[in-house]
């Protein structure tokens, strides 16, 4: 029969539908791909699907002969371009693949970036710990030095500003929070004995924020040193909060402040944002002039300016 397929330009093709009229004739086809294979008869009296799925097909052959008769007529022959899914094409795969490896490099140079800074920022932390505080290294550094029957309300506020000092030293610098909070146990030693500090990163669950990493002020009580070595149970057990929300009261566990000479019964806590979702809390201890309207006012400003500047 005639087709005008046979202009010898090859053809793309992911699948080939073979109609063909009855009348008593049986058909095959035969594909090629560059080796023998076996004619393979049609199942089915009127029309044919063919996958072309194979990258190595080069062409295709048909042929047709009467029931009955012994002669097949010649095949008609089809040339064919396979036209695999753009994911099977070998140009693709290849191109994937280096993308592929360029990713895992890309990934695996910024991690060890990530660590070497990591190591470089624990071992300023060691060096900064473990080195006694120089005043020609630090003369930029405000550094407290409470003076003798000073008010015990300027001393909270003068170590309130020396507090923001160092937080506002760290954010700048790029530090990471947890690593602040070692440095803050540092800087803070020169605060006057009649107020210690707590500094907690939060974590807010349902309604209740929820401390899970602390920092104190390293207290010195007549030439005794000594530091806190747990969170005080206002920290420990967690506690309800709002931002900006100033809590004060008792400390709930005495216990803990019982081997100290300086008196430590109350606590003004102070909860404020670091960035989204992300709170903090100084959580100041001390004697009843805590309560002071003043000092509160004092307090406040210094979280305010603490979630400012972050």
């Amino acid at each position: 029969s005639s087709h005008s397929l046979t202009s010898g330009k090859n053809l793309a093709f992911s699948s080939i539908s073979l109609t063909y009229p009855g009348n008593r004739t049986l058909y095959q086809y035969w594909i090629d791909r560059g080796e023998d294979t076996d004619w393979i008869d049609t199942d089915n009296p009127d029309r044919t699907l063919i996958e072309i799925d194979d990258p190595d097909i080069q062409g295709l052959k048909i042929r047709a002969r009467k029931a009955g008769g012994h002669a097949w007529s010649d095949p008609l022959e089809i040339p064919l371009i396979v036209q695999l899914p753009w994911y099977k094409r070998k140009t693709n795969i290849f191109l994937l693949s280096i993308l592929g490896v360029s990713l895992l490099a890309l990934f695996w140079r910024s991690n060890n970036k990530r660590f070497r800074r990591q190591i470089t920022d624990l071992e300023s932390l060691l060096h900064a710990k473990n080195a006694p505080p120089d005043k020609e290294e630090n003369k930029g550094e405000i550094l407290y030095e409470p003076s003798a029957g000073s008010d015990p309300q300027n001393e909270l506020l003068t170590a309130s500003m020396h507090l923001i000092y160092t937080v506002t030293n760290h954010i700048d610098a790029g530090m990471k929070w947890d690593h602040m909070l070692e440095q803050l146990s540092i800087a803070t030693m020169k605060l006057p004995h009649t107020v210690a500090f707590e500094i907690g990163t939060l974590r807010k669950k349902s309604n209740k924020i929820i401390i899970d990493g602390y920092a104190h002020s390293k207290q010195v009580f007549y030439n005794r040193e000594e530091s806190w070595s747990e969170p005080l149970s206002i920290f420990k057990h967690g506690i309800k909060a709002q931002k900006g929300e100033i809590i004060k009261g008792n400390i709930p566990n005495q216990d803990i402040l019982s081997k100290w000479t300086g008196k430590f019964n109350s606590v003004i806590l102070v909860p404020f944002l670091l960035g989204r979702k992300r709170y903090a809390a100084i959580a100041i201890y001390g004697d009843e002039k805590l309560q002071n309207e003043h000092v509160l006012k004092a307090i406040q400003s210094v979280a305010n300016y603490l979630e400012l500047i972050h």
